[in-house]
């Protein structure tokens, strides 16, 4: 009797430590795909790449499910949100970030919450609602303060530098990319150390210092050449065009640009290539060689349609509809904007929406038909008001100013154009400040109030000299 209830046992024993093995192997092999998929999405060029990494991600979650394993469930979920987010599938990747932050907190798993509220904290900011970012980031900020987690700290603080940016909040975009920087340099991490040099020449670029932009951007490029990281020179190069561009050195932009373009090429990062040729046809359209700007134009719409960038698309279609309208080919501008606005509003680009939104009320201004004019900068400006785009709110209350100075109503034209200025000072828009001026001496100009009006064209023209705005 009691050697069988010893072979009993023993028997038992073998069944429970068979099963352990099996879990263990099961989840060995959840994470060794999660491994593989997450060297596919480090390498990814199409959206082919990121259906490949996401595929095998999908896997390693079945895997990790049937094994039972809590955390093996956390990492795939929150990688899937990951390459939901890259592939701009924002409502699916906040579901799967939300999944992966239930098991995190479930299992305990502090610094790994920090990972998925930061990943929802860049889910609502592609989605241009920066106040619901700012909150997540800053909780995440929170923990990876608290779990020491420095290179997170240092990601979630670049983050935030971006959501600040984005809402004309230069100074707190440059005080938090500093203190990214400074995290980079702490860590030895030079590649961060490019890419926040980088940043911070973006915000210089916005705020109309273009001497600093371009001190930046080099300081970014030498970093960046050094290292050998040819796809962040490659977005170096792009920036700095894009401050040639607002030099109006239009030369040195356009050779930028291509160097842009022949390092996306050499990557074979299609989607970039189609974002260099967008901004060549920026610069051909500002060269009034029209032609040759709807030519690339066309070339990256076609590159956004075969790469299945649905948003990519919304952004040409925008780019189309400037070149026409500055071709006064006005329905055909209309035409272009409208497909913009559909894509738009279709993939939740509630930012480029208002942007769309104002193109097309310049257009109806442009065309004299200004109750319509009106109809579409007010509803420009309500969505830049509700999104805090404070930049984004100034332009459009200088176009319903412009469209009041064309009708006649000078009281209503200068105040709009003076809300414009005062958001432009607050936000150091130096560069903005210019157009203002320039705006409302037009208004004291349409008034025959010929020494006020110049008077501020002469504030306008001292502040274009001072930032290279030829």
């Amino acid at each position: 009797m009691f050697y069988r209830f010893i072979r009993v046992t023993f028997i038992c024993m073998m069944i429970l430590l068979g099963a352990s093995t099996g879990f263990a192997q099961s989840e060995k092999e959840g994470f060794a795909l999660e491994k593989e998929a997450d060297q596919i999405l480090k390498k990814s060029q199409s959206n082919s790449d990121l259906g490949t990494a996401l595929k095998k991600f999908q896997e390693a979650l079945n895997i990790f499910e049937k094994a039972g394993s809590d955390k093996g469930k956390g990492y795939a979920l929150n990688n899937i949100g990951l390459v939901h987010f890259r592939l701009g599938q924002y409502s699916k990747s906040l579901e799967f970030y939300e999944k992966a932050l239930s098991i995190k907190k479930k299992i305990g798993d502090t610094k790994g919450e920090g990972y998925s509220i930061h990943g929802i904290g860049s889910v609502y900011s592609s989605l241009a609602e920066y106040p619901k970012a700012l909150e997540y980031y800053e909780k995440a900020l929170q923990i990876r303060k608290k779990t020491g987690d420095v290179r997170g700290e240092g990601d979630t603080l670049g983050a935030m530098g971006g959501a600040y940016s984005s809402l004309a909040e230069y100074p707190k975009a440059l005080e938090h990319y500093e203190r990214a920087l400074e995290i980079r340099k702490k860590l030895g991490d030079v590649r961060g150390e490019g890419s926040a040099l980088g940043a911070m020449g973006g915000v210089y670029n916005a705020l109309g210092q273009y001497p600093k932009a371009l001190e930046y951007n080099e300081k970014s490029l030498e970093i960046r050449k050094r290292i050998g990281d040819v796809r962040g020179e490659g977005d170096t190069l792009g920036a700095m065009g894009r401050v040639y561009s607002s030099l109006a050195e239009y030369p040195k932009a356009l050779e930028h640009y291509e160097r842009y373009l022949e390092i996306k090429k050499k990557l074979g990062d299609v989607r970039g290539e189609g974002t260099a040729l967008q901004n060549i046809g920026s610069v051909y359209s500002s060269l009034a060689q029209y032609n040759k700007a709807l030519e690339y134009q066309e070339k990256s719409l076609e590159i956004s349609k075969k790469t299945g960038d649905v948003r990519g698309q919304g952004y040409n279609y925008q780019s189309i509809g400037s070149v026409y309208s500055s071709l006064a080919e006005y329905p055909k501008a209309l035409e272009y904007y409208e497909k913009a606005l559909q894509i738009r509003k279709k993939t939740g680009d509630v930012r480029g929406e208002g942007d769309t939104l104002g193109a097309i009320g310049r257009v109806y201004g442009d065309m004299a038909q200004y109750p319509k004019a009106l109809e579409y900068n007010e509803k420009s400006l309500e969505i830049k008001k509700k999104l805090g785009d404070l930049r984004g709110e100034g332009t459009a209350l200088q176009n319903i100013g412009s469209v009041y100075n064309s009708l006649a109503q000078y009281n209503k034209a200068l105040e709009y154009n003076e809300k414009s200025l005062e958001i432009s000072k607050k936000t150091g828009n130096v560069r903005g400040q210019g157009y203002n001026y320039q705006s409302i001496g037009s208004v004291y100009s349409s008034l025959a109030e010929y020494p006020k009006a110049l008077e501020y064209y002469d504030k306008a023209l001292q502040i274009r000299k001072k930032t290279g705005d030829v």
